[in-house]
């Protein structure tokens, strides 16, 4: 029953997992460890980051549609011809002869150099927006790559010192135990598992003294019940 309860916990939590992941299903182990990305060159994620950045793109447009902006604007200042055709299934006006028709027309911006002046203005404008939004979203992509170097960085130390520590402690258990079941040490507030492992376990015993179920030898356990009745009363 427990094993079946457990199961339905783990396709529950890959369920979950798929859902805050975006991905139609999980199907890979899940590993119980802590696997640190290796920490590539700064410039190297600098570089990938430029290359990925959706708001850099964007920013690259918006300078692109400035320019055509700035194009269309200064167009204005030339002339602009205009030619209409017509064509008739049938004309009852004159001349009837006729089954088509055109007019062509000229415009010469004679009167119109102020409001042409400032839209060319207003068009370079956008485009030097443009280009410091994207100055500036280079400086903000090198400015997040910076920043989340250096906390992986400071991750992987904490992580190496933490494995250090891990280390010494147990090192440091399993001098106290040998102490302790040699008689050279004193009762201990804490007794290790005498297999060593990842399900290793602590048992603390009552007057700092360990279960009987934890001590190496019988020895060990006779000293451990006269330490339990305490001192002898008159």
């Amino acid at each position: 029953m427990l094993q079946l309860t457990t199961q339905a916990q783990v396709l529950q939590g890959r369920t979950a997992l798929a859902l805050l992941l975006g991905v139609p299903a999980v199907e890979e182990p899940l590993l119980d460890g802590l696997i640190v990305p290796a920490l590539a060159a700064e410039p190297t994620l600098e570089a990938l980051a430029l290359e990925r950045r959706h708001d850099l793109a964007a920013a690259s447009a918006g300078i692109r549609a400035a320019e055509q902006g700035v194009k269309a604007a200064i167009g204005q200042y030339y002339p602009s011809v205009r030619l209409d055709l017509s064509y008739y299934l049938h004309r009852q006006s004159f001349p009837s002869a006729n089954d088509w028709d055109g007019v062509l027309s000229a415009n010469l911006p004679i009167f119109n150099g102020g409001q042409i002046h400032a839209d060319v203005r207003a068009a370079w404008s956008h485009l030097r927006q443009a280009l410091l939004r994207q100055a500036f979203v280079q400086r903000q992509i090198a400015c997040d790559v910076q920043i989340a170097h250096r906390d992986l960085e400071t991750a992987g130390n904490a992580i190496t010192e933490l494995r250090l520590q891990v280390t010494a402690a147990q090192r440091a258990a399993t001098q106290a135990s040998e102490s302790y079941r040699l008689g050279t040490g004193t009762a201990l507030e804490s007794v290790v598992d005498p297999e060593p492992g990842p399900s290793s376990r602590v048992a603390v015993g009552h007057r700092g003294v360990p279960p009987e179920g934890c001590l190496p030898d019988a020895a060990a356990r006779d000293r451990a019940a006269r330490l339990r009745r305490g001192p002898c009363r008159p």
